[in-house]
């Protein structure tokens, strides 16, 4: 769900998809893809789909937090806008 909310936020926003993006998302569906194509399965199969899905849900991740504005905190550690108080001058 994160993933899915993630790249419609960004493609909304107007940033388009990196090739990294795609990279993540392409091979985490093969991967996963090609654990139920074995007629046994074993437990530690679930395990090898695991780094495909953090690098796909760390990548969304980032886009949900690169896409939200800043708050007024963020853009006064940044030095781009004014903290409550500096404005003003005694």
């Amino acid at each position: 769900m994160l993933v899915i909310i993630a790249w419609l936020r960004a493609r909304r926003a107007g940033s388009p998809a990196t090739a990294q993006d795609w990279f993540a998302l392409i091979c985490t569906f093969v991967v996963t893809g090609m654990l139920f194509s074995p007629s046994e399965w074993y437990v530690h199969y679930a395990a090898f789909a695991g780094p495909f899905l953090a690098v796909l849900v760390g990548l969304s991740a980032g886009r949900l937090v690169a896409a939200r504005p800043p708050s007024g905190q963020e853009t006064a550690a940044l030095g781009t806008g004014s903290a409550p108080g500096w404005s003003r001058r005694s």
